[in-house]
């Protein structure tokens, strides 16, 4: 069966997936000229990925017994979008869902069941760091930015995001279950997270499919990005077992429904903050070397990308000659005719040489490492940590009083 409103949901998200991975070839067109990501490919692996991960998210959610009947989806989903609206960054649920169960535990309103809506985000969590593991370096655009020492380096932004739909448990209460047909005898521990059933004799869970939307935002200045990735993926797991743990304890006393209330926002802050000072104030890996020159990026289609030329690879000389600088490096490829030799250091130490035989191109198609005199081409403003938090839960938190009733 198809849900219209279901169906719209999904498609605001693919929308909103869309603009955003436009975005991000928007500005490396401006920076560089070129595009890194093609705008449909990187799509439809979003696509892809995210019907996977909605399948993994389904599964466990099934599992642990998560029902949508008090876990304010439907205001979970309306206030995420809301602050996708306020940051991109913030296109994830831990923030709407902490800001739902604070003002539920606070004001009464609305009315949701903290241990079942921090359980979801947990889930959509585990998803996430799984899906980041899977593909979040393949969305990565070289930048020239600055450090917290002020130092020009090179880095990259980087950024996925992913439409995942899924299917969730909706509990209904009957008079007879034994009348209806076609249902599934449970065990006797299921469902981990029991909500509001009163009668487990009389509660049916029907399943019900909703969208989710799930953006990775992330830098990598001290490592490349395959590294920063697996990293990011590791803490975000940890962060949302340790979320799902705590809303199951929230089933036991009001102490961690609170917990997992703050946990859930603050957690993720605490993440996404330190992952981001650390790549700002760390030892910086994209900067020019003592000897040889330095590579960024690798330009799609291009003679450097056939070669398997990556990231973090130092150029020691081109057919012999020692280049130290982007315009020796340019000089010496315009001088290579028909044959180039690589001489080279990979990003671990190792030794690369690489013999290349075909008519040669205009440009070697890599992006190297800034240089004195080159520009910031993007400025990184400091992160204002939980200031956007109480901003947006203060607003919220009004207008929800004044529709309850309460002022």
């Amino acid at each position: 069966m198809i849900y219209p409103a279901t169906a719209g949901m999904f498609w605001v998200v693919m929308v909103l997936v869309v603009l955003q991975y436009r975005r991000a070839a928007a500005l490396e067109q401006r920076i560089w000229g070129v595009s890194f990501n093609n705008l449909l490919e990187v799509t439809l692996r979003s696509l892809g990925l995210g019907l996977l991960g909605g399948a993994v998210a389904s599964l466990i959610l099934v599992i642990i017994g998560v029902s949508l009947s008090e876990s304010g989806i439907e205001f979970l989903l309306p206030l995420a979008l809301l602050l996708y609206a306020v940051n991109p960054r913030l296109m994830c649920f831990s923030y709407a869902g902490g800001i739902i169960s604070l003002l539920h535990l606070i004001t009464g309103f609305p009315n949701v069941n903290v241990a079942e809506i921090m359980a979801l985000v947990a889930i959509l969590h585990v998803t996430e760091s799984l899906l980041i593991w899977v593909s979040g370096e393949r969305c990565a655009s070289p930048i020239y930015t600055r450090n917290a020492a002020g130092k020009l380096v090179g880095g990259f932004s980087l950024q996925s995001f992913w439409p995942v739909p899924l299917v969730a448990l909706f509990m209904l209460t009957v008079s007879d279950p034994n009348k209806l047909e076609g249902l599934i005898q449970m065990p006797d521990w299921w469902p981990m997270i029991r909500g509001a059933i009163q009668d487990p004799s009389k509660a049916v869970f029907a399943m019900v499919p909703i969208t989710a939307a799930l953006g990775y935002s992330d830098l990598a200045i001290t490592m490349v990005p395959a590294q920063k990735v697996r990293r990011t993926s590791a803490a975000l797991a940890v962060y949302s077992i340790s979320l799902l743990g705590l809303s199951l304890l929230a089933m036991k006393h009001v102490f961690f429904e609170w917990l997992a209330a703050l946990f859930g926002p603050a957690g993720h802050e605490i993440v996404a903050t330190l992952g981001g000072r650390n790549e700002l104030s760390g030892e910086p890996l994209f900067v020019s070397p003592e000897r040889g020159v330095k590579v960024l990026g690798v330009v799609p289609g291009s003679q450097a990308e056939v070669m398997r030329i990556r990231p973090g690879d130092v150029i020691l000389e081109v057919n012999g000659c020692s280049v130290n600088s982007r315009a020796e490096l340019m000089e010496a490829f315009a001088n290579s005719g028909w044959f180039l030799e690589l001489k080279m250091v990979g990003v671990r130490g190792n030794p690369k040489n690489i013999e290349f035989r075909r008519p040669m191109q205009d440009d070697l198609g890599v992006i190297t490492v800034p240089e004195t005199g080159d520009p910031c081409l993007v400025e990184l403003g400091p992160r204002k940590n939980f200031e956007w938090f109480r901003r947006v839960a203060v607003r919220i938190g009004g207008w929800l009083r004044r529709i309850s009733g309460r002022d």
